[in-house]
């Protein structure tokens, strides 16, 4: 069964999902998180690099170990699976534990962000 992507712009505004915890005590590695990622999602590895903009074969070999992908491109698979299992495994994997704020608390920051480019720029 092939899952229909959204097109990147609709499937940045979904809502990620977080995934249980439990799942990372066994990821030991990036790829691996990846891996995990996209097999919760239910994507295929040809609508995968639809939507990255890489052919099937090269996120097989990236799935299997055998590539690497560019920044950008994980971006758009961590837009396109709907979950945040990598960064969940990155953050674990430095100390860090992830939690969701609320939409106030967001535009707080953003403001404190332009605040401080518009400092530099000055």
């Amino acid at each position: 069964m092939q899952t229909q992507l959204l097109k990147p712009h609709l499937a940045q505004s979904q809502a990620m999902e977080l995934i249980n915890p439990l799942l990372l005590k066994g990821t030991t590695s990036l790829l691996q998180a990846m891996q995990t990622s996209l097999t919760l999602s239910g994507l295929t590895h040809e609508s995968i690099g639809e939507c990255i903009g890489k052919p099937r074969e090269t996120v097989t070999r990236f799935l299997n170990g055998n590539g690497g992908l560019d920044a950008k491109s994980l971006e758009k698979l961590i837009d396109e699976s709907g979950n945040l299992f990598i960064s969940q495994y990155l953050n674990k994997k430095y100390g860090y534990a992830m939690t969701k704020i609320d939409s106030q608390a967001l535009k707080i920051i953003q403001l404190e962000e332009e605040l401080e480019k518009a400092r530099l720029a000055a």
